[in-house]
């Protein structure tokens, strides 16, 4: 198949899928108009407290709003302050907000665990590895290593293993 992938033909009246016209004849920006973001409409549909159609009148306004407004936000938290009337872009402003920290914090993490495997992977099992990752990853929990010494006396493994002297009062 040598056929090359090109905007489908769009009719004035068309009433069984997207029919956005863009801005120009990029592919990319046809695809992103007419299924991105529908498909991310869709995703987020059951968040917003008002029905798309609402959405759509709100985001009129919204745009009306800033183009009357001299001071511009320099960003989503910014501009939820100005939301209030306004709850569907309040909750995607929210959902925005939040979209930015729980990305991150699952690159940091991978980064983490990345750099903690890739030193220690030969020298130890996997359960101990992913032990290590857990105690990097979550550094703010205090650990006490007489609670440690504890699980591990309780734990019922094949050596006769005792405290040392030193840590019994710990």
């Amino acid at each position: 198949m040598d056929d090359d992938i090109r905007i489908p033909r769009v009719t004035k009246t068309q009433c069984h899928r997207a029919n956005a016209k863009p801005q120009s004849t990029d592919l990319s920006e046809f695809y992103h108009v007419n299924y991105f973001l529908f498909g991310l409409s869709y995703i987020y549909e059951a968040d917003l407290p008002h029905s798309i159609e609402a959405l759509r009148g709100e985001l009129n306004l919204w745009k009306q709003f800033w183009k009357n407004k001299p001071e511009k936000a320099e960003s989503s938290m910014e501009a939820f302050k100005y939301a209030s009337m306004f709850p569907n872009i309040k909750c995607l402003l929210t959902i925005l907000s939040v979209i930015h920290i729980t990305t991150a914090s699952a690159e940091r993490s991978f980064s983490s665990l990345k750099r903690i495997k890739t030193y220690l992977r030969s020298t130890m099992g996997q359960e101990r590895l992913n032990g290590l990752a857990m105690l990097r990853l979550n550094k703010d929990i205090q650990v006490k290593p007489g609670e440690i010494l504890d699980v591990f006396t309780k734990n019922q493994t094949k050596t006769s293993i005792r405290p040392m002297k030193q840590y019994e009062n710990l």
